[in-house]
């Protein structure tokens, strides 16, 4: 059973219930003030009745009600022993030890319904001056307002319950609506592995709340999944330049065997160093992949001490000239991370220089400039040289994927620092980051 059928069902079950209450409750009520109304009638018929069979009431006219009572009302007189006494034309009106008992005293006034010639009547038995006086009325009338009453109720409850079901129908055809819509974009998705998938979601009841969780579900994955392409992109870009030095390093081995010891210790330590910078680099990869569980904390660095060994490995690779300027800055960062931007603006400003050029690196408060002695940065390029995947036309024609300055910007902005890119007055580009400072700190100090 769908849940738009389960939904009309429920609806149609309440609506036949609550009319079937209420039908009941109307019928009842109205059966009960009949009964009242004709007891109420039978005991003025009574007593008119009694006053006239008891002598002292032949001179006074019955009243405007008792008159129109008469009409329709039955009288027999019995008397102390049950004998009938005088009876309604043609009609024999049963007396039962009940009404004896009644007309000998014994007992007080008595009502019951009875069955006279197959139609049935209402009586009430009062005690009279000589016996007894009964008094009947017929119940055709008020059975066939009944009756009727029951034909509407039943009517009404077919109404209400055909008004369910169309109500039923189409406002569980509404609340259904988002779910099916839910459902076919889950479907989608799962086919297709295409997030970009919008439901609906006005309305701000629980099937527009539920569109609008989807939505945002939805949109998470989306991150989620361009975070792992970024992942895989970023590792593909931080291992190229360790893994060609590694090889580099391994040809030289292989086709120099009679390399001095001095040479072969040079280029072992070469390795080593490489092979500790990939070593760390994959675990840093392995805890972004994890989601940040596990994830090097940030600390107090003296960003000089961090510079010296990015910019040995630099040098070894490219065989630049590379001067250092730098004061005691300290900020607050995860040394990896500042390792790799570093080494990100060292590769960029060695790849746009000319042979034979020096960079330069200065660090002046948190400042941390790179510049180069190339042509320089294009107006149009200054804006997105920190994109994503962003190459200007000089770049295109160099090797890179567009990545290593993006990822300078996010240590930026994760350590409330910025980021900038400009031509130097004297010539070539000046790229790099500025961190906020903490001078006051001691180098490794991390707070608890």
């Amino acid at each position: 059973m769908t849940l738009r059928t389960k939904v009309t069902v429920a609806l149609i079950v309440l609506s036949a219930l609550a009319t079937a209450a209420i039908g009941t409750l109307s019928y009842l009520s109205t059966a009960d003030r009949l009964r009242s109304e004709i007891d109420t009638s039978l005991r003025d018929v009574a007593s008119y009745a009694v006053a006239q069979t008891g002598g002292g009431g032949h001179d006074r006219a019955p009243d405007g009600h008792a008159a129109v009572q008469l009409q329709t009302v039955l009288v027999q007189q019995i008397s102390a022993d049950g004998s009938v006494l005088s009876a309604p034309g043609g009609l024999a009106v049963p007396v039962t030890a009940t009404d004896t008992a009644v007309a000998s005293g014994r007992t007080g006034d008595v009502y019951r319904d009875v069955t006279i010639a197959g139609r049935p009547y209402r009586m009430l038995t009062v005690p009279g001056e000589h016996g007894a006086v009964q008094v009947l009325r017929p119940l055709a009338e008020s059975r066939g307002v009944l009756s009727a009453l029951r034909l509407r109720i039943l009517i009404a409850a077919v109404a209400v319950i055909l008004g369910a079901a169309i109500c039923g129908w189409l406002v569980s055809r509404q609340i259904t609506r988002r779910l099916r819509e839910l459902a076919a974009a889950a479907g989608l998705v799962g086919q297709t592995g295409n997030l970009d998938v919008t439901i609906e979601a006005g309305g701000n009841d629980e099937t527009g709340q539920v569109a609008r969780a989807f939505n945002r579900m939805l949109a998470a994955l989306d991150r989620s999944q361009l975070a792992q392409r970024r992942l895989v992109q970023d590792a593909g870009h931080e291992l190229r330049t360790p893994l060609t030095s590694l090889r580099t390093n391994l040809d030289v081995l292989a086709r120099h065997p009679g390399l001095d010891a001095d040479q072969q210790r040079s280029i072992v330590s070469d390795l080593q160093g490489e092979t500790r910078e990939l070593t760390s680099l994959v675990n840093e990869l392995v805890e972004l992949s994890l989601g940040g569980a596990g994830q090097a904390k940030p600390q107090y660095l003296t960003v000089a001490e961090v510079v010296g060994p990015v910019i040995e490995r630099a040098r070894r690779r490219s065989g630049r000239a590379i001067t250092v300027r730098a004061d005691e800055s300290v900020v607050f960062a995860v040394p990896g991370q500042l390792e790799r931007a570093l080494a990100n603006l060292l590769d960029n400003a060695i790849k746009f220089s000319p042979d034979g050029s020096a960079v330069e690196v200065s660090v002046d408060r948190g400042r941390i400039s790179v510049r180069d002695h190339g042509p320089g940065l294009d107006v149009a390029d200054v804006p997105r040289v920190f994109d994503r995947f962003y190459r200007s036309d000089r770049a295109r024609q160099l090797p890179g994927s567009g990545l290593g300055l993006s990822m300078v910007l996010d240590l930026a902005q994760r350590a409330g620092g910025s980021v900038f890119a400009a031509n130097h007055p004297d010539g070539g580009a000046d790229v790099g980051l500025w961190l906020p400072p903490a001078p006051t700190l001691q180098p490794g100090f991390n707070p608890s």
